[in-house]
């Protein structure tokens, strides 16, 4: 069952620093999850066109905006479900993340095994937020 869940959930990863991405790519894709990758709130919004998609994993910041303003951007079209990456963990910036209507906020360098988790927990509706 598990499999099966991870092998439906599309996910769309967006982080401006390349090899970053295309290494969350290839671990999430080994895990069973398909993902494309964007580096900008331009190339993801064009991704989103073309290739309807589960899960946002954005980083915060962008180099044509924030990932909360891409989200905010997604959700007017459509419901989804949203983790955040971002080198920033102060609470004030976990706060923002939050109100932006992301279910996670995760510090990088993310783990592997923590965004696995994250997006299990997002896909199953019991996002997580540390207080």
């Amino acid at each position: 069952m598990e499999g099966r869940l991870r092998s439906s959930l599309r996910v769309l990863l967006v982080d401006d620093h390349t090899e970053t991405a295309e290494m969350l790519q290839v671990l999430l894709m080994r895990r069973g999850f398909v993902v494309m990758t964007a580096c900008s709130i331009a190339t993801a919004l064009a991704a989103v066109d073309a290739w309807p998609i589960d899960v946002l994993v954005a980083d915060i910041s962008l180099p044509d905006g924030s990932g909360n303003d891409l989200l905010r951007q997604l959700r007017a079209a459509s419901e989804l479900k949203a983790i955040a990456l971002s080198g920033l963990d102060r609470a004030s910036d976990i706060r923002r993340s939050r109100e932006a209507g992301f279910d996670e906020h995760l510090s990088k360098p993310v783990a592997i095994d923590e965004l696995v988790g994250a997006l299990e927990r997002v896909r199953k509706g019991e996002g997580t937020w540390i207080e």
